[in-house]
């Protein structure tokens, strides 16, 4: 994740205006910060509610729709 991170993070500084270049990285980490804390706040409320099987396995639409979105 990391790794893809700091790519995304690359594009976003190559293709954003020399002006807006830092804005856009920071509107970047805020978007993907909130993402994250999201998803793990998600995965601990199915943890908790459904058990440990049903969290982890839960990931595996939202992993088949953004390939499907993605292509």
């Amino acid at each position: 994740m990391g790794m893809s991170l700091e790519l995304l993070a690359a594009m976003i500084a190559d293709t954003a205006p020399v002006e807006l270049s830092g804005t856009a990285c920071r509107l970047f980490n805020l978007v993907s910060g909130i993402a994250m804390v999201m998803g793990s706040v998600t995965a601990g409320l199915l943890w908790d509610r459904f058990g440990a099987s049903f969290a982890l396995h839960a990931r595996v639409p939202s992993r088949n729709w953004s390939r499907w979105v993605l292509g």
